[in-house]
């Protein structure tokens, strides 16, 4: 009986928790939290979608820059580069100038620049006798 009573007591708290767990996160900083722990177990994909949540939520710095962090996993360079700029906007926003430059060097790593050059082919020009006598050696 006593048993009873306890397991009836106790089967609306396990309810409640199980339908806490089933149910997706309501603020950014629950998204926060549970990207943090799929990060933490290499669940990237789906950092990246938690972070993404925590993002379009409430857009600070430092979730920018964990959303960044995450791209860097999953090899999306240019995403990381423009969250990580995100990132360096917001803190120069709020006047913190030594975050946001090393936010900055943080994204110039990932940074992917190319630049074209044309090659022409060189003019031949035979070398005059005199320019050609400098060339020998005086052992011959």
């Amino acid at each position: 009986m006593r048993a009873m009573r306890r397991a009836a007591l106790l089967l609306p708290l396990l309810i409640g928790s199980l339908s806490t767990a089933i149910t997706s996160p309501r603020s950014a900083d629950q998204w926060y939290t549970q990207a943090r722990t799929q990060a933490r177990a290499g669940q990237w994909t789906a950092a990246h979608a938690a972070y993404l949540q925590a993002t379009t939520l409430n857009p600070t710095a430092a979730n920018w820059r964990a959303l960044a962090d995450t791209r860097v996993q999953l090899r999306d360079y240019d995403g990381a580069v423009q969250a990580y700029a995100q990132a360096a906007g917001l803190a120069r926003a709020r006047g913190d100038l030594n975050t946001a430059r090393a936010t900055d060097l943080i994204a110039a790593r990932y940074r992917q620049e190319g630049q074209a050059y044309l090659l022409a082919p060189a003019t031949f020009s035979p070398r005059s006798e005199e320019h050609t006598s400098e060339l020998q050696s005086p052992y011959v």
